[in-house]
């Protein structure tokens, strides 16, 4: 299942032209995966990991209409 995610993740960020992202699958209150994809500094070739931070603009929307 983790393997069509990751394939899903790539697809999306290709078709979206993203340059990297984290994501992370949790289940009953805990985080059970965790991966970086893509780059955090493209120039630099520095890669995004589960631990990497990104800048936030307005996140608030997605919060509020998932749940």
């Amino acid at each position: 299942m983790l393997d069509k995610l990751e394939k899903y993740v790539q697809s999306v960020m290709k078709e979206r032209n993203h340059t990297g992202c984290s994501v992370a699958v949790v289940k009953d209150d805990e985080v059970i995966w965790t991966k970086g994809f893509g780059y955090a500094n493209l120039e630099k070739k520095i890669p995004v990991t589960p631990e990497t931070i990104f800048r936030c603009a307005s996140v608030t929307k997605p919060v509020v209409t998932t749940g």
